[in-house]
């Protein structure tokens, strides 16, 4: 196998190619781990005979196509997920909590591959 060092996805890349579907399909996965692993929002298919979470997300055996795409014996995926607001909305925020109301905050996700 041939070592294709600093692969970097082109920007061009076509959605509908084996690779597209691929970098997709670690999004969607990656999305669903952040949303069912918070306290509280489990999924049922996601617990062991005890009713713990266990932590057992792939993204399957067709992502043998990117090791043949870059030669890697390994991918490392990266998301972000941040959150912030102004003065003013942490106040109302505060304000919120002190008389029981709880107020969200805005939240920016991202990720590259």
């Amino acid at each position: 196998m041939e070592l294709k060092p600093d692969y970097d996805v082109a920007d061009d890349l076509d959605p509908a190619s084996q690779l597209g579907q691929i970098l997709r399909l670690n999004q969607a996965v990656a999305i669903s781990i952040t949303q069912y692993t918070v306290g509280g929002s489990g999924l049922a298919t996601k617990r062991d005979s005890h009713g713990r979470s266990r932590m057992d997300w792939s993204l399957g055996p067709g992502v043998a196509a990117l090791r043949e795409a870059t030669g890697a014996d390994y991918a490392l995926f990266t998301y972000v997920r941040d959150s912030y607001a102004s003065s003013g909305r942490t106040a109302l925020r505060v304000l919120g909590i002190v008389v029981g109301v709880a107020l969200g905050g805005y939240m920016d996700i991202g990720g590259g591959a």
